[in-house]
């Protein structure tokens, strides 16, 4: 078991060793932060949680002082600890979720912090019950969380919780399997849940949308697949490293920039391409309306299944409309991304009956 801790330079893409956390070693705890400060607690101190210790001791790291302060212990579970819980912010405050607090015994709970007055508050519990090995992100003042398992029946649910009236809302679900120990984070305006376990590993990442309750495909995770990942951002970009994969632990790290175009999104751009009949079980026709106009000479159309994955070999056109045949493609939902050589013209969704 570990407690270091480390700084990443995005600058020097170097990292720096800082004081070590004031706990004691342990696995499956939680972390967010609230302003300039980290928060860090939670967790089991043992490998083998049959002898280890569930933990609800919280703490506070400031980074202008490398420094690690103790504030109040996590109260959930009766105060007895708690491991494999989520933990996210939203609206200046700090949430923990869920999480394991016995060897077959799991929680829904949700418990609010106030890093001004140093008090836990407990609020509305996590609808769909008892859950473990949740992902979360926050956009605009609220938080999202879902994935995860309830009594080893894993989920691919998402639920939005509104601090403003301790109220929660199912949203769309995950466009992919059931899953747990995934990686959540937000980039601005957009929540992402990637990576995670189905029963193996995974690397697919998705795109949720708040505003219009959607999610889109994006770029897949270039390393091994794998499962509890942490996950910053800094910027506009988020840093994925380190967690579990098949073969063993990593400690590899990738950025992920979305405003580079390496993916689909479900939605259509600018109305500029659309496709009919959709859904459609032999052929259907894409279209590209002003595609002169455009001023483009090569258009490359690319087709994706749900997990991220390309379906059919890219292919490029100098017309405004083309023909998608069905071939092999299974029954089922696909993204397709129109582009040429410098951006993304078009994306969309297509159905195969």
């Amino acid at each position: 078991m570990l407690n270091d801790f480390w700084e990443y330079d995005t600058t020097f893409n170097a990292w720096t060793q800082l004081a070590d956390f004031g706990g004691v070693a342990r696995r499956d705890a939680v972390g967010f932060s609230i302003g300039s400060k980290g928060y860090i607690g939670t967790g089991i101190d043992n490998y083998d949680s049959n002898f280890g210790n569930q933990l609800s001791d919280f703490w506070e790291y400031d980074p202008a002082s490398n420094v690690w302060t103790q504030r109040a212990n996590f109260p959930g579970n009766f105060g007895g600890g708690v491991y494999k819980a989520t933990g996210f912010e939203a609206g200046g405050m700090g949430y923990i979720c869920g999480g394991q607090v016995g060897s077959s015994s799991y929680s829904n709970e949700l418990w609010q912090y106030n890093p001004s007055t140093n008090m836990w508050l407990q609020r509305a519990n996590f609808p769909p019950g008892d859950r473990f090995g949740l992902t979360s992100f926050s956009i605009n003042g609220k938080g999202y969380v879902g994935t995860g398992a309830d009594y080893n029946l894993m989920n691919n649910d998402l639920w939005e919780y509104n601090p403003s009236g301790d109220t929660w809302a199912q949203k769309n679900n995950l466009p992919a399997s059931q899953r747990m120990y995934c990686t959540g984070f937000a980039i601005g305006t957009k929540g992402y849940i990637a990576l995670g376990t189905d029963g193996g590993s995974r690397t697919d990442l998705f795109e949720y949308n708040p505003s219009t309750n959607s999610w889109a495909v994006r770029s897949a995770y270039p390393g091994a697949a794998r499962k509890s990942t942490p996950a910053f951002t800094i910027g506009n970009e988020a840093f994925v490293g380190t967690g579990s994969s098949d073969a063993g632990d990593r400690k590899d790290m990738y950025v992920y920039s979305p405003l580079v175009p390496a993916a689909v999104e479900e939605i259509s751009q600018e109305n500029l391409v659309s496709v009919f009949p959709n859904p459609f079980a032999e052929t259907a026709t894409l279209r590209i309306t002003n595609l002169h106009a455009l001023r483009i000479e090569k258009i490359q159309i690319t087709f994706f299944n749900l997990a991220g994955e390309e379906v059919q070999p890219f292919v490029i056109r100098n017309s405004d409309s083309f023909v998608i045949r069905r071939n092999n493609l299974r029954a089922g939902i696909y993204l397709y991304k129109v582009s040429d050589e410098k951006k993304i013209i078009g994306t969309g969704k297509i159905i195969v009956e």
